[in-house]
C-alpha cells in the first residue's frame, strides 16, 4: 500500500533566482499585447491620468485584470502579485500598482467613461464572434443580486441589501461572451432597462458583425410589448417567459385537451418528465400600441389532488415569434439556464459579486473591469486553446495553466521561461506559446 508522507523540511528564500507562480498568466497577457488591448484602453481613458509620472491607465486596468484572472477578489491582492518577481521582469515593471491606487483610478471614472469601457468588453465579444464565424446568436438579459453591507447599498426585493446589475450575455456555438451589461442600485426593478440593453447589444452586433442572426431570451421581466415589437421590427427572434396573468389562463383554459401533446424529451437519455405542450396565440400590450403574438405553454400535473379544475395543473408559459416547433421552443427557452452559469462563473470566478467601493460609480467602472478579464479569458481560449478547453471555468484553467511555476532566466539579451519538464500540459503550453510568436510575426509583417 501507498501511503503519502511530509518529509521533515526546512524554510529557506530565493534571492536572486525570479520566480513566479503565473506562467500561464503570462499567455494570457502576451495574448493582450497581441489584440491591443492596452492601446485601446489608452486610446478611450488616457484622460484620467493625472499626472505625468506614475503608471499609465491602462497599465493600472490591466494590474487589476491580471489579479482577477490569477484569483484575486480584493484590491489588496494586487499586493501578491507584487511578489512575483519573474512576472514583473516579463511584464517589464518594477512592481504593480498598490490598492489604494486603483480604487483612486475607478473613483475618476464617469459614466462616460464607463461607456468606453464597456465598449471595450463588447469589442472583445465583437471580434470572438468574428473569428468564430458565428452565423447565429442568442442574446440573454438577465439581472443578478449581489448582496452588500456598503452604506449605499439599497434594498433589493429579495429583502436584503445590496446592487442589482442587469447582465448582457451572448451565446453562439460553444461560446459565452459578456455583453453590454449594467450596473445597478439594489431596489433596481427586475424589468427596467431590459429593452434599451437590448437595443444596445443588437445594435452594436449589426454594425460590427453585419449578416449574424439574432435572437433574444429573457424570462418574464422581458414580457412586455415595446421589446415584442422591437425585435420584430428589427427582424429578430424572441422567446420570452410570459406571466400568467387571469386573461392569460383563461386562454390556456380554452385550449381543447386533445391540442395537448406530450413534450418531447430534449435528449434521448435524459430522464423524462410528465409535461405536455400546447399552443395559442395572445393580444400582448395596449389597445393602440400591441400585437397579437403566439405563445407556447407547458403544464405539468400538480401530485396534490384540486378542489378546483383550475389548479390541477402548474403551467409555464413562452412568447415566441419564431415559427419554430412548439417543442423546440420550450427546449430552446430551457437553455437559458446556461446564462444562468455564466453569471455564476462571472460572480464566483472573477469577483463581480465582491463590491469592492463605497462609491457607486468606482463600483460599476470596477464592475466592467471584471467583465472585461472574463471576456479576455474568453476570447483567450477559443482563439489559442483546443475545443475540448473552452467549457473549462477559469477554477480548472487557473490549475492545468494559468497558476503554474515556472523560473525566468536573463541570458545573453534574452529571456528565457523554465517550466517543469513533467508539467502535464507543456505540450499545449509550447503550442500557444508559437501560436503568440506567429501572430506577433503576421503584425511586425
Amino acid at each position: 500500500m501507498i501511503c503519502q508522507k511530509v518529509k521533515n523540511f526546512n524554510i529557506g528564500s530565493l534571492n536572486k533566482t525570479k520566480v513566479t507562480a503565473s506562467s500561464g498568466l503570462i499567455l494570457i497577457m502576451s495574448f493582450a499585447k497581441e489584440i491591443g488591448l492596452a492601446g485601446e484602453l489608452e486610446k478611450r481613458l488616457s484622460h484620467l491620468k493625472k499626472r505625468k509620472r506614475g503608471y499609465c491607465v491602462s497599465e493600472k486596468i490591466l494590474s487589476f485584470v491580471e489579479m482577477l484572472i490569477k484569483g484575486g477578489r480584493r484590491l489588496n491582492d494586487i499586493d501578491i502579485l507584487s511578489s512575483d518577481p519573474g512576472l514583473l521582469d516579463i511584464l517589464g515593471m518594477d512592481k504593480f500598482p498598490k490598492a489604494n491606487t486603483l480604487g483612486d483610478l475607478a473613483r475618476r471614472f464617469t459614466r462616460r467613461d464607463i461607456n468606453n469601457l464597456a465598449d471595450i468588453v463588447m469589442k472583445l465579444s465583437s471580434n470572438t464572434i468574428a473569428h468564430k464565424g458565428l452565423e447565429e446568436l442568442v442574446i440573454d438579459i438577465d439581472s443578478t443580486l449581489i448582496p452588500s453591507e456598503v452604506d449605499i447599498a439599497k434594498m433589493s426585493y429579495e429583502g436584503f441589501r445590496g446592487f442589482n446589475p442587469l447582465m448582457g450575455i451572448i451565446k453562439g456555438k460553444e461560446l459565452s461572451m459578456a455583453g453590454f451589461s449594467l450596473f445597478r442600485f439594489g431596489n433596481a426593478s427586475p424589468a427596467a432597462n431590459n429593452l434599451s440593453l437590448l437595443t444596445k447589444i443588437s445594435k452594436y452586433l449589426e454594425k460590427n458583425n453585419p449578416g449574424v442572426k439574432l435572437i433574444a431570451r429573457m424570462d418574464s421581466a422581458g414580457y412586455n410589448h415595446r421589446i415584442m415589437r422591437y425585435c420584430d421590427k428589427g427582424g429578430h427572434g424572441f422567446v420570452i417567459a410570459g406571466d400568467k396573468y387571469g386573461i392569460v389562463l383563461d386562454t390556456i383554459a380554452a385550449i381543447e385537451e386533445d391540442k395537448w401533446e406530450k413534450l418531447k424529451k430534449r435528449k434521448k437519455r435524459s430522464y423524462a418528465i410528465k409535461e405536455e405542450v400546447a399552443e395559442s396565440v395572445h393580444f400582448v400590450g395596449p389597445e393602440r400600441g400591441g400585437e397579437t403574438y403566439r405563445f407556447v405553454v407547458v403544464r405539468r400535473k400538480n401530485n396534490q389532488l384540486a378542489l378546483f379544475p383550475e389548479y390541477q395543473y402548474t403551467y409555464r408559459v413562452y412568447f415566441t415569434n419564431t415559427d419554430w416547433d412548439k417543442h423546440k421552443v420550450v427546449h430552446f427557452y430551457r437553455k437559458r439556464g446556461d446564462a444562468e452559469n455564466v453569471i455564476k462563473e462571472q460572480k464566483e470566478g472573477f469577483a463581480v459579486e465582491n463590491i469592492l467601493s463605497e462609491d457607486f460609480l468606482a463600483n460599476a467602472a470596477l464592475f466592467q473591469m471584471q467583465l472585461l478579464a472574463y471576456n479576455l479569458v474568453q476570447y483567450f481560449k477559443y482563439t489559442n486553446l483546443e475545443r475540448s478547453w473552452w467549457n473549462l471555468r477559469i477554477k480548472q484553467l487557473r490549475f492545468r495553466l494559468i497558476n503554474i511555476a515556472g523560473v525566468v532566466v536573463n541570458h545573453a539579451r534574452k529571456t528565457i521561461l523554465r517550466i517543469s519538464a513533467n508539467y502535464k500540459y507543456m505540450k499545449t503550453y509550447h503550442r500557444i506559446y508559437h501560436l503568440l510568436s506567429i501572430k506577433r510575426m503576421e503584425l511586425l509583417i
